[in-house]
């Protein structure tokens, strides 16, 4: 019995030397390690008052500690804290760690963070300027969320995606350079940033989220890289001052909404080889027949028979291409036709066929995975059909009559 009260004395010593809180130059430190070499966390500050700058080691009165990190809701919701400097021994940021401190106007950190949690700067409306060093390589949700007095952030090199909430409702974010090494800008990233006029997406992105850029209404000019495939639900809905849009060629999916309510859209430049079906919110709430369509050299009669993009008033044929007319790689036949009709393709990869009234409706679509193949029109009503077959390598339409 007395070895059992002694295993359990010597546990509670152990724990309360983990769970060590202590006071050293106005802020509160946890130790996360009471061995060589000793570390703390800056622990929960909730009142402290003014400039906090954390030292790379501190003491207990009996031994040194690295500080290397800044536990979860630190700061979270002291509105006397001023500013903050974070030493180079630092490597992570938790969650919340400096949410809702109102008063806080300028953080400086040193060159070893590796990460920051979620929301760790939320809703700090007085801070102007952050320089995130290139040793983060990654970051939480919602790192400034609701910094309406941000106008500048300059993001590491390392990280490779902007997660969801990122700058949401930063109204005074003016500018912003994405780095290179980003592949994907997550859900709302943006939203709501106001002042933002100039967007430059890097070649690495292949994915813009939900409601990226939405309500960005100070953008005018869109131009996406040949890298992106997705543009997501609502991804620049509301963004009023955009005029012109540039949808590059690698572009497989667009969200409902993407650009709904973009109500001086005037230019939208797509460089797809062959239209996308898409719903007509994309567009949605925008006087499509006062805007011009740009397409590739030989599409302007693919796109005008194609639901949503044959609303566009202007349709022009004059953008450049890595594709062809392939009208020399595909026979239909017989035309006129009573039921069957066949369709030949030669040399082609991902070969697809719509087929589209007079009106513009789309009547049926398949693929053709075969060199020859047999399509029946028996359910087609008497009149004029547009056979659009589209390929990896290019796309071409033909009337086809139906007896």
């Amino acid at each position: 019995m007395k070895q059992n009260y002694l295993l359990l004395f010597l546990f509670g010593c152990v724990c309360t030397s983990f769970a060590q809180t202590f006071t050293d130059g106005g802020i509160d430190y946890n130790v996360t390690s009471s061995v060589v070499p000793r570390t703390v966390e800056v622990g929960s500050n909730e009142y402290f008052f003014g400039d906090a700058v954390i030292p790379t080691t501190v003491n207990d009165g009996t031994y040194d500690y690295e500080v290397t990190s800044i536990a979860a809701s630190a700061f979270a919701n002291n509105t006397y804290i001023t500013s903050v400097s974070i030493p180079n021994t630092v490597t992570s940021i938790g969650d919340t760690a400096f949410a809702g401190c109102s008063s806080l106007a300028t953080v400086t950190i040193g060159n070893g963070l590796s990460s920051l949690g979620a929301y760790v700067f939320n809703s700090c409306t007085l801070l102007t300027t952050v320089v995130l060093p290139n040793s983060v390589t990654t970051m939480g949700n919602g790192t400034f969320y609701g910094c309406s007095g941000l106008t500048s952030v300059t993001l590491p090199n390392a990280i490779t995606a902007i997660p969801n909430n990122t700058f949401y409702n930063c109204s005074n974010l003016a500018s912003i350079t994405i780095p290179n090494t980003v592949e994907s800008i997550g859900n709302s990233a943006f939203y709501s940033c106001t002042s933002l006029t100039a967007l430059s997406v890097p070649s690495s992105v292949t994915s813009i989220g939900e409601f990226s850029f939405a309500l960005c209404s100070g953008l005018t000019t869109v131009v996406l890289p040949e890298s992106v495939t997705t543009i997501g639900v609502s991804a620049f809905e509301s963004c009023s001052g955009l005029t012109t849009v540039t949808i590059p060629s690698t572009v497989t999916s667009i969200g409902d909404h993407a650009f709904y309510n973009c109500t001086n859209l005037t230019t939208v430049n797509c460089y797809i080889s062959f239209p996308l079906t898409i719903n007509a919110n994309v567009f949605g709430n925008i006087t499509l027949s006062a805007c011009t369509l740009n397409v590739p050299v030989g599409l302007e009669g693919t796109y005008s028979f194609t639901p949503v993009w044959s609303d566009f008033g202007t349709i022009n044929g004059t953008l450049s291409a890595n594709t062809f007319d392939i009208s020399e790689n595909s026979k239909v036949y017989p035309n006129p036709t009573s039921n069957n009709i066949t369709i030949e393709t030669n040399n082609l990869t991902n070969v697809s066929l719509r087929v589209y009234d007079m009106n513009g409706r789309e009547m049926m679509s398949s693929k053709l995975s075969e060199i020859k193949n047999t399509i029946d029109t028996s359910n087609l009503q008497k009149g004029i059909y547009i056979f659009a077959i589209a390929s990896q390598e290019g796309s071409t339409i033909q009337k086809v009559v139906k007896k």
